[in-house]
């Protein structure tokens, strides 16, 4: 009977035992692993590199180095048990989404064996069989972060490696757009678009790491490229390009040789020199037909257009513009007139009012240009609102132009108002307006006691540069002389050793601010913007000046603009 007694004790001190323990385990796991945390304990990756190149399904091997650190001292072998892993990814961020590529189990001190801190990845593990294009390998240490680390910063670490799929990429242009006429030795400007079709990465030579390759403009006798066609411009591509992407050039300017007229072919070809595995070729090809012209013609166009924004009806108003000789050849006539025109819209039609016309009398040259400034007036028909100034190059189409007739005309935006409109809205300082001068008066004497008083006493009424109104009112009475010392004063303003009577306004009047008083600001005179539609043509405006009938004398002789810019500083106009 004692004896089953006793083993009853003892199976319920076992038990206990066995649940004391449960509970401390979590408290004594807790404890070691905030002992290693307070300890430094880190997990760092030094290293990870693998070859530049793979193929997918096949062998890859991958080297690296990860070393545990406590208190900033290496540990010969891994004191915790913990689990990498290496991750293939199409970027360089770890997500859930990426591709283990494959997972090492480190065992730490005292679980029968070490894992040394550099690890070798043979032939063993191998490549996604439908792996394809640019990856990244990323080696995560201790992912599932179940030991204590100090710094996780430094358990990653990543390195780009490209694999070639079965999938092969098939370059086609999707668009190709050329103008249908050209100049002879002219330039043409171009746009066209190159998509990926296929289903695999378009790559050149992924095993040395290079990813480029050419597409390229040539012209041609006819819509078919052979060796005896004369290649324009050649586009480098030096990124992959994954399936369904595409890539655009816009804009791209393509120089014509002379000597070659008529109809002629402009052939694109897209990987021109063949370098990407592609199973063929048929639709990296385009042809557009284009017409070079050898006109021997003047081409008449307006340069730049310089106005305000806008223009009072019955009173005059400034304008500028230049006129530009595009043309290979000088104006064959000496005489032709260039157009001023009031427009609803931007295009000039038989309805559009011509405002004035200036008329020129000298031959211009090729890559020449000359300037014309004058004031024009709006007539009372005009209706206020938004309307366009449109300017015209050879408005009687005087100057043999052949096919470049359709581009003299320029229009610029203008807002016209009303006489009434305008008064009522007159503001200091607008352009458009008649000037107005508010002066107020100061003695002379007072003048340096205003300028030593500036952090007191705010003068709006000095303004540089400005002449006295000659219908100003006339002072009366001189005003008191100024007080010797203002520094000192502690008093009232007439007698300093009074003290100031809070309650007395007269005696407790702060001194003049600039925004009480009836003086304006200086008029500022806004720029008008110049509107420029040959940003690429040399030199500048005024080098042909236009003789106009009975205002202006002789003509000057036309003379080529100067390609180099002018370093000439121009003077600073002065204030007021």
């Amino acid at each position: 009977m004692r004896n089953s007694r006793d083993n009853l004790i003892l199976v319920g001190a076992f038990a206990a035992a066995i649940g004391l323990h449960a509970v401390m385990l979590p408290w004594v796991g807790a404890a070691v692993g905030d002992s290693e945390v307070a300890a430094g304990f880190d997990v760092a990756v030094l290293s990870l590199d693998s070859p530049p190149f793979g193929a997918a399904g096949g062998e890859l091997v991958v080297m690296g180095q990860v070393e545990e650190y406590r208190d900033g001292e290496r540990l010969d072998t891994p004191h915790h048990t913990r689990t990498d892993r290496i991750l293939l990814s199409r970027d360089r961020l770890a997500s859930e989404d990426d591709d283990v590529f494959t997972t090492l189990p480190v065992q730490g001190a005292g679980a029968g064996e070490a894992a040394l801190p550099t690890f070798v990845l043979g032939p063993e593990t191998r490549l996604l069989a439908d792996a394809d294009g640019p990856y990244w390998l990323i080696y995560e240490a201790d992912f599932d972060q179940q030991v204590p680390d100090t710094d996780r910063s430094n358990n990653t670490r990543v390195a780009p490696i490209y694999i070639d799929g079965p999938q092969r990429p098939e370059l086609a242009i999707e668009t190709f757009i050329a103008p249908a006429q050209a100049t002879v030795g002219g330039s043409v400007l171009i746009d066209f678009e190159i998509q990926n079709v296929g289903d695999g990465w378009a790559s050149s030579n992924p095993q040395l790491g290079e990813h480029g390759w050419t597409d390229r403009v040539y012209l041609s006798t006819d819509d078919r490229l052979d060796p005896t066609d004369l290649p324009l411009r050649t586009f480098e591509r030096t990124a992959p390009l994954g399936p369904d992407s595409a890539y655009r050039h816009e804009l791209l300017e393509l120089q014509l040789p002379l000597g070659v007229t008529g109809p002629v072919h402009l052939i694109l070809a897209a990987d021109s020199d063949q370098v990407l595995d592609q199973p063929s070729f048929t639709g990296g090809f385009a042809s557009r037909s284009i017409e070079l012209i050898d006109t021997n013609k003047p081409d008449l166009v307006v340069a730049t257009v310089q106005s305000p924004s806008r223009f009072v009806i019955t009173r005059p108003a400034p304008l500028s513009f230049t006129i530009a000789n595009l043309g290979s050849v000088p104006t064959a006539g000496s005489n032709w007139g260039d157009g001023i025109y009031l427009s609803s819209d931007d295009q000039l039609d038989d309805d559009d009012m011509l405002i004035a016309t200036v008329n020129a009398s000298e031959s211009l040259q090729p890559r020449s240009r000359y300037g014309t400034a004058l004031d024009i007036t709006l007539p009372e028909l005009v209706q206020p609102g938004r309307q366009f100034l449109i300017v015209k190059a050879d408005a009687d189409n005087a100057i043999d132009e052949a096919v470049f007739e359709d581009n003299n005309t320029f229009a610029i935006p203008i807002n016209v108002l009303t006489p009434e409109q305008a008064d009522a809205e007159i503001k200091l300082g607008d352009p458009d307006r008649p000037e107005r001068l508010v002066v107020q008066w100061i003695e002379n004497d007072r003048i340096e006691e205003h300028i030593a008083r500036r952090s007191r006493t705010v003068q709006p009424a000095l303004q540089s540069q400005a002449d006295p109104d000659p219908d100003a009112p006339l002072v009366d009475e001189p005003k008191p002389p100024a007080l010797a010392a203002v520094d000192a004063a502690t008093g009232s303003p007439n007698n300093p050793t009074q003290p100031t009577d809070p309650t007395n306004p007269k005696t407790n009047q702060p001194p003049p601010d600039a925004a009480a008083t009836d003086v304006a600001p200086r008029p500022q005179i806004e720029s008008s913007p110049i509107q420029s539609r040959l940003d690429g043509l040399p030199g500048e405006a005024g080098t042909l000046t236009p003789k106009r009938d009975g205002i202006d004398g002789p003509p000057t002789p036309s003379q080529p603009i100067d390609p180099t810019p002018s370093t000439e500083e121009k003077p600073t106009p002065a204030p007021g």
